[in-house]
């Protein structure tokens, strides 16, 4: 009895096996079957096509003799000009060589306290308007190392000495 339900398990698994490769040889007829029938249309549109540009050729001969062109003549086209170079912005200039030296005291922000300051000030840089010594004494490095720094981490440094 054992014997047979052990063949009986192994035909089962025959047949589940071979069901499996009777699906899969469907799916792959199913896919040969879409690919005729794609170069089918292809083929088709291709003489189509040949048909169109032959018929097009007869009639470029017939009417090359006439002298008459179905297309307007047109002016050449102009050249393209190269694209201009995009300007990089450079370290900015030192705004005290430029303008007044401030000291920390007078560019400080405190919160809280709306702080006067000059209408030539540019806020958004006030530590250019700072010393060499006292920029350095500030963040620790020269104007030109700060500058060489990120955005965000120049709007971090300047938060924490209040020139923000």
């Amino acid at each position: 009895m054992y014997h047979l339900t052990s063949q009986l398990l192994q035909l089962e698994i025959a047949v589940s096996r071979l069901q499996d490769e009777v699906c899969q040889l469907k799916s792959e007829l199913k896919k040969t079957e879409d690919l005729q029938k794609t170069v089918k249309i292809l083929s088709y549109q291709v003489v189509r096509l040949q048909a169109h540009l032959e018929s097009k050729a007869e009639k470029g001969l017939q009417t090359a003799g006439s002298g008459s062109n179905h297309y307007p003549k047109t002016k050449p086209a102009r050249p393209i000009p190269p694209p201009r170079p995009i300007p990089r912005p450079g370290p900015r200039p030192r705004q005290h060589q430029l303008k007044k030296q401030f000291t920390y005291e007078e560019l400080k922000v405190t919160t809280g306290v709306p702080k006067v300051l000059p209408a030539e000030l540019d806020r958004a840089h006030l530590e250019g308007y700072l010393s060499e010594a006292e920029f350095k004494e500030l963040f620790g490095m020269t104007y030109q190392e700060f500058q060489a720094k990120p955005k965000w981490r120049q709007d971090e440094m300047k938060k924490q000495t209040k020139l923000f």
